[in-house]
């Protein structure tokens, strides 16, 4: 693959080494930042679009995807500062919409159970509902219309379905669109002018697209298309940034809801609420558990809170240390992003170049019947399927109601390491597929399996 262009603001101990690591970890282009107390590194290597090979700069924007939750959450919590809703509220009193239309189906669901991830809610429902500002409004009545995974509070399961109704919540309290509100009650406050939602205020700007690819960067090419569609944008289908303003975001909500100029954008009590351990993740996954707005990330001895995004092509990721104020980001363009960011990470934190700390795992211990695991697994956007071939299990990857693209068919032979916990390894991509199955009946052949932090329910569950 071909790079060019490396630049540094500040100096990490990376040099040239970080262009070299772009090239291991095929990725066109990337701005890794390290932030402690005062100091602040940020460095920059490769291309923004290998089309034009424009060099990625300290400023060019980056789709943030998922990180644009914990914009959404601090917004949910600014209006529980100012009494207009509380977070133990029931979904159903501030979207009466979505109620007629849901029924009792989502009754019991609370504005909490949105920011942590445990609605029971399918979350991966990214149908196009419109390029306009009513969007995210259109998108209440496609919601609505989705079957639950599990019971409310019953576990955790990744939900962009959640964040979009929470930004809803935000859109019927304030009277504002949901970008407006963002633009209005984050960003300026922040002074994070390049923050920014619509493509056309993106395109003034030095920015980056999305890239896929094979294997060792073979065939590296712009992504097609570019976007997701508006209607998560909450969720973070859309935002962009540059670093200094994602890195403005983290300083703040670090520094307990307090802003570089002083102005308070929440409460102290709500950025610690955020960040409070809620509920366990799964087991080996990137992230430890998740509280009301922040994911938590337990690095060996150290814990952080952040969150990661990842839209078509583009990753970004984002740790906060607070005990010490260390903050870690990248953005990326393509490639093995987390494999690039967790090697960076690993290099900031004295702990070398192969950093994996949630994928450890312990030494093989099934005795099961690889039988009781066959079967199909599913959700709305897409199936598992189980199979048993001759050499073991296989797991195959099927797209189902994925208009946006965002499901990657997988085909892998998976490796039992216990009764729940199922390992497959796909080349060129350091970041291992893992499953966790749970509620086992009685003939022990589990109902659910959870992958890349997704709940799935066995077919005729």
């Amino acid at each position: 693959m071909r790079m060019s262009g490396i630049a540094a603001v500040g100096s990490i101990d990376a040099g040239n080494d970080f262009a070299e690591a772009l090239e291991r970890f095929n990725v066109p282009g990337a701005v890794f930042a390290r932030v402690e107390g005062k100091r602040q590194d940020i460095i920059t290597a490769g291309v923004l679009n290998l089309r034009t090979g424009v060099p990625v700069s300290y400023d060019s924007l980056f789709q943030i995807g998922s990180i644009t939750k914990a914009y959404t959450a601090t917004l949910v919590h600014q209006l529980a500062d100012e009494g207009k809703l509380d977070i133990s509220d029931k979904l159903y009193i501030h979207l009466p919409r979505f109620a007629a239309v849901a029924g009792e189906r989502y009754a019991e669901v609370t504005i909490r159970q949105l920011l942590n991830h445990t609605s029971g809610i399918d979350g991966d429902c990214f149908v196009d509902t419109g390029r306009g500002d009513e969007c995210v409004g259109n998108f209440e009545n496609v919601a609505a219309k989705l079957f639950p995974l599990h019971q409310p509070a019953e576990m955790f399961s990744y939900c962009n379905t959640g964040y979009v109704l929470a930004g809803r919540i935000v859109e019927k309290i304030t009277g504002q669109y949901w970008r407006d509100a963002l633009r209005m009650r984050i960003l300026q406050p922040l002074d994070a002018s390049r923050t920014l939602v619509l493509p056309e205020a993106v395109m003034r700007h030095s920015f980056a697209v999305g890239h896929q690819g094979g294997a060792n960067g073979a065939g590296m090419q712009v992504i097609d298309p570019l976007l997701l569609p508006r209607s998560n944008e909450p969720a973070g289908s859309t935002p962009w940034s540059d670093m200094a303003g994602l890195l403005a975001f983290a300083r703040c909500h670090w520094a307990e809801g307090l802003c570089a100029h002083g102005n308070r954008l929440i409460s102290k009590e709500a950025a610690r609420l955020m960040r409070r351990w809620d509920i366990d993740c799964p087991s080996h996954e990137p992230f430890s558990a998740w509280g009301p707005g922040w994911a938590l990330f337990d690095w060996e001895d150290r814990r952080f809170f952040g969150h990661d995004g990842l839209t078509r092509g583009q990753a970004a990721f984002l740790r906060i240390e607070p005990d010490t104020g260390l903050i870690l980001a990248m953005f990326a363009n393509g490639g093995d992003m987390r494999g690039l960011f967790m090697e960076m990470a690993g290099r900031a934190l004295g702990k070398g170049s192969v950093f994996a700390p949630c994928h450890k795992f312990p030494p093989p211990s099934f005795d099961g019947s690889l039988e009781k695991y066959v079967g199909v697994y599913s959700k709305f956007s897409d199936a598992l399927r189980l199979a048993l071939r001759s050499e073991g299990l296989h797991l195959q990857v099927e797209p189902r109601n994925d208009p946006a693209g965002i499901v990657k068919p997988i085909s892998v032979m998976l490796q039992a390491i216990s009764q729940t916990v199922f390992v497959g390894h796909i080349t060129d991509v350091s970041t291992p597929v893992v499953l966790n199955f749970s509620s086992f009946d009685p003939d022990k052949r589990p109902q659910r399996v959870h992958m890349h932090l997704r709940a799935y329910g066995r077919d005729g569950l």
